[in-house]
């Protein structure tokens, strides 16, 4: 698995999804409710929160919150950063856990990690001070002010061109998701490279292949581009060097750093990265994509770079200008139902009430930043180690609870009683035609839900054939026509039942002997039709990354071998294969798996002589780091 920038897909949201149905039920002691009382000294305001953790949805006399200690150790977190401010000031900040499980060293409210993608919203504030200089423009042709690299000549970019604006909201047509990183021991590619896919680099190059303003597409590329225009307006002096000028140092993050590598000076001071628990090799991966994930940082730094926005959108004494932080908070284009993207942030609904923010992953670490817009109130949340996500949503709403958050005033949901006559005929299997695909059954008087290969999750009575999911919050119908809606009731998606496996290839793998027959399904699948979600890499791949976090591991190694049998002419499929055989500790696997992916990329017409030997040399240090000790 590629760690890299996030933005919600329906894969993602899959994937999401899945990684919900985690926690048993908890009945609750008797006279226990789940709200708490807030508390008007900080000490117990913490208190609350660190043993306020909540599920999606609460279950009336039900739902005990869990604690951040006991949810760590579900997801194995090891280290985690927490800081939240109201009135427009970080009121406090606290570290849990361990920085390095390798050395025992312990996490403070000091200690650096990179928080991936929220590096883009302080790059966005960065590029904004170059045009708040007079050395950049919003609406100019971007080329315009690139010197040593110009944005790949199209029919495309000649109709429409690509501009800051379009950069900066994700909506310039500009190709590259995000960035999986350099090891250690791995060449690390100049930013020039990076933007023409040139060995060593380890994406492909960057170019527009859709019409710039015609929708959002999520891109990292796109901010490596707006990365390089500083540069090059700036005089060719370093990212860091001009960030630390521009917003670090005037905007109170004192602690923050683009620097890729870490200098040795600050490496003492700087987590390792992690994932299921383990440290990720090297501790920690390079991105010279410093704008789009490189920076290092602290929970409070981040906390007062959206307090300063804050401030200016409030019209109060801000290092931040009024005209970015307008910039920065206003919508440029809808990414999703209750989601806009603006220049550097995404703009969430939460009823009435409006938050921005970003979140971050790069391999080890992971990052969420939300701020209440119009408010001075918000929090920041860190994490050294993948699959942290829900980790995080379930402290944003013990802090949201506490402190009284607007539009996350969710009331308890009351249980109904279940009449098991209704819901039998809808035992089986249901799919939505893609990724998705469930089975529905009656096991000892609940009404369950069930994934192919994972823990089954109650779906909790609420009246009228309406159910909630008890660990996920997913809201599910069953309508007067026996079908099965998912989603709340102004957009639901319609089911179809399934009774063969063909439609439903997945759960084929749940019995070991059957693997064959899994692998046919899906290639017929995919023979029917190419672009099948459910077939696809991205589907499979996460998959079995999210079975192998719950430690379902011998599942895990059946969807990874699926994914290489079904998609044999991919390399990074074997990789991956030896990716999670080498986190298991499997070693001969793992170079295998590695060898494997050498020979089919050196069979592929599509790679060029010199693609394919950084490659084979990529997965030989692989193979000698998973060489026995």
């Amino acid at each position: 698995m590629r760690a890299t920038e996030k933005i919600s897909t329906p894969t993602l949201l899959l994937v999401l999804f899945l990684s919900a149905c985690t926690a048993p039920p908890r009945a609750a002691p008797s006279g226990i409710s789940a709200a708490s009382v807030a508390s008007s000294r900080p000490s117990e305001k913490i208190a609350q929160v660190e043993h306020g953790l909540l599920p999606p949805v609460r279950i009336q006399g039900e739902t005990v919150p869990w604690s951040i200690e006991e949810r760590m150790r579900a997801y194995r977190v090891p280290g985690l950063v927490v800081a939240v401010f109201e009135d427009y000031r970080v009121a406090w900040t606290k570290a849990y856990g361990a920085a390095d499980v390798s050395t025992g060293a312990r996490m403070t409210e000091d200690t650096l990690m990179q928080c991936g993608s929220i590096s883009k919203s302080v790059a966005a504030a960065v590029a904004l001070e170059e045009v708040r200089a007079g050395k950049l423009s919003l609406d100019a042709d971007i080329n315009t002010a690139l010197k040593s690299w110009k944005v790949p000549e199209s029919e495309l970019a000649r109709r429409t061109p690509v501009t800051l604006r379009r950069l900066l909201s994700h909506t310039a047509g500009i190709t590259v998701h995000g960035f999986p990183g350099y090891a250690t021991d791995e060449g690390v590619p100049s930013l020039r490279q990076v933007l023409d896919g040139q060995g060593p680099a380890n994406t492909p190059a960057i170019v527009v292949d859709l019409l710039p303003g015609s929708k959002f597409r999520y891109s990292g590329g796109g901010i490596s581009i707006v990365q390089q225009a500083v540069l090059d307006v700036e005089g060719g002096q370093p990212y860091p060097r001009i960030a630390a000028e521009r917003v670090l140092g005037p905007w109170g993050m004192t602690h923050s750093t683009y620097e890729q590598p870490l200098p040795s000076e600050r490496l003492a001071f700087a987590s390792a990265g992690h994932m299921f628990g383990k440290p990720i090799p090297g501790k920690r991966n390079t991105y010279p994509e410093m704008g789009a994930a490189g920076l290092w940082t602290t929970a409070g730094d981040l906390s007062r770079f959206f307090i300063e926005i804050q401030r200016a959108l409030g019209g109060r004494e801000s290092h931040a200008s009024k005209e970015i932080a307008t910039l920065m908070t206003t919508r440029v284009a809808e990414v999703g139902p209750v989601q806009d993207v603006s220049l550097g942030t995404f703009i969430s609904k939460k009823g009435d009430a409006e938050y921005f923010g970003h979140g971050g992953s790069n391999l080890g670490f992971e990052a969420t930043a939300l701020a209440r817009k119009g408010k001075g109130y918000g929090a920041v949340i860190m994490a050294n180690s993948n699959g942290s996500e829900l980790l995080f949503d379930e402290l944003l709403r013990a802090i949201a609870h506490e402190y009284r958050w607007e539009g996350y005033d969710e009331a308890p949901v009351e249980r109904k009683t279940l009449d098991i006559a209704r819901v039998t005929p809808f035992v089986g299997r249901w799919t939505d035609g893609g990724a998705l695909a469930f089975e529905l059954a009656v096991r000892d008087g609940r009404f369950e839900r069930r994934f192919p290969m994972h823990d089954p999750e109650e779906l909790v009575p609420t009246g009228d054939g309406h159910f909630v999911g008890r660990e996920s919050g997913t809201r599910l119908r069953l309508t007067a026509d026996n079908s099965v809606e998912l989603g709340d009731e102004k957009s639901p998606r319609r089911l179809s039942r399934v009774t063969s496996d063909a439609a439903t290839p997945i759960f084929l793998l749940e019995t070991p002997d059957r693997f064959d027959d899994a692998v046919a399904a899906f290639r017929k699948r995919l023979s029917a039709d190419p672009k099948d979600v459910a077939a696809s890499e991205r589907t499979l791949d996460g998959i079995g990354w999210n079975l192998l976090g719950k430690q379902h591991d011998a599942a895990a190694i059946r969807v990874a071998r699926l994914r290489a049998a079904v998609h044999s002419d991919s390399p990074a499929a074997y990789e991956d294969l030896g990716e999670m055989y080498a986190w298991m500790g499997q070693r001969a696997q793992a170079t295998e798996a590695y060898r494997f992916a050498i020979a089919v990329m050196n069979r592929s017409a599509l790679a060029t002589a010199a693609e394919k030997a950084a490659f084979a040399a990529r997965m030989e240090k692989k193979i000698r780091r998973a060489a026995p000790p």
